[in-house]
């Protein structure tokens, strides 16, 4: 009954996205989608009634756009369970560093009330991370967020049931400036510490070197930062 009359509230299905052995892929690479893939959602394929995903409830106003933070920049942020009645922030929509077409939207489960409480134990660890690919969401995915797997290197590797990416741990973008560190979560809410560290710059990308003792140069740039 949840799952359908997400479907009568116009909702499609909560949806996975795998990369293999990374959490994420480079910007343009649309990995695997796979429908219902999400278990953490109501709108997905499990035994749970979780609630819907952060992006969902935003589309149906049933989270005001104050408790959604829009992340453009490196910071410390607080957010409260999903599932919590206590108000407060509940998710972050954070931008993919240089990625323009990217972001990853973050949000906490806890188990509290009737439906969070029916998830596995694996969905309180830390943080569920959906991805927002502009780029490979087009028609009705336009908008649409995928869960992203945080521990990729589980057995098998296209199972999203230990997604979270736990306390204490942290993920740096290989394909841009991001850097995500869960540095507390507990029963009142998860702590975040977002970085955008600079890039450097190479011009040329590569230089060739003949076996005859030619010599090439290589720039190397960044922002006086």
């Amino acid at each position: 009954a949840i799952h359908e009359s997400g479907h009568s509230l116009g909702l499609e299905h909560s949806d996975s996205r795998d990369y293999g052995l990374r959490p994420l892929g480079a910007p343009g690479d649309a990995g695997v989608r796979t429908e219902y893939g999400d278990p953490f959602s109501a709108m997905g394929n499990a035994p749970y009634f979780g609630h819907y995903t952060a992006e969902q409830k935003l589309s149906l106003t049933w989270l005001t756009p104050d408790q959604v933070i829009t992340v453009d920049g490196a910071g410390d942020f607080h957010i409260t369970p999903m599932g919590s009645q206590s108000g407060g922030v509940k998710a972050l929509n954070i931008d993919r560093g240089t990625n323009p077409t990217g972001r990853l939207w973050l949000e906490y489960r806890q188990p509290v009330g009737d439906y969070e409480s029916t998830l596995p134990e694996e969905a309180f660890a830390g943080a569920l991370i959906h991805y927002h690919d502009a780029a490979n969401s087009v028609g009705r995915y336009a908008g649409h967020t995928d869960l992203l797997d945080f521990t990729p290197e589980s057995f098998p590797d296209w199972d999203f049931a230990d997604a979270p990416l736990a306390a204490g741990n942290s993920w740096v973008d290989p394909w841009s400036t991001l850097g995500l560190a869960i540095t507390a979560a507990d029963s009142d809410g998860l702590s975040v510490h977002v970085t955008e560290d600079a890039c450097v710059t190479l011009s040329p990308l590569s230089v060739q070197v003949g076996p005859d003792g030619q010599s090439g140069s290589i720039t190397v740039t960044a922002a006086a930062t």
